[in-house]
């Protein structure tokens, strides 16, 4: 397959993950993730992913603008900002294997972690 009809595949699936992403809110960089990484690498796919939610956000934050609690924005924002500066540059330090690796198995561990505190009636608050 040569390089545009990838591409070509890649947009449309990035079109498909956006719609369902605005329509059920959430799901966008997941469904892009996967073949950004088989495509790209994970060194060049995580910037795309971070672009990729930063525009979905921003949306979001446009069309609910009056609904948005905007305290646990800013308590959100004290923690997820640093934490993002940090990861971005420990990023570029570590081998891009070791990042797949990581990262796979932190989304692999995330299922029965949701699920559990689900079972649990786990919420987080402010």
């Amino acid at each position: 397959m040569e390089l545009s009809a990838i591409h070509l595949i890649l947009g449309l699936l990035g079109i498909g993950a956006g719609l369902l992403g605005g329509v059920i809110g959430f799901g966008t960089t997941i469904m892009l993730m996967p073949p950004l990484v088989y495509l790209h690498g994970s060194l060049l796919t995580i910037p795309i992913i971070a672009i990729t939610a930063t525009i979905a956000n921003l949306a979001r934050v446009f069309i609910w603008w009056r609904s948005i609690d905007w305290k646990v924005c800013a308590a959100y924002a004290a923690s997820a900002i640093p934490a993002v500066i940090l990861g971005a540059n420990t990023l570029i330090l570590l081998n891009p294997r070791a990042i797949e690796i990581v990262l796979g198995l932190f989304l692999l561990f995330l299922i029965p972690i949701r699920r559990w505190m689900r079972r649990q009636e786990i919420v987080v608050s402010l």
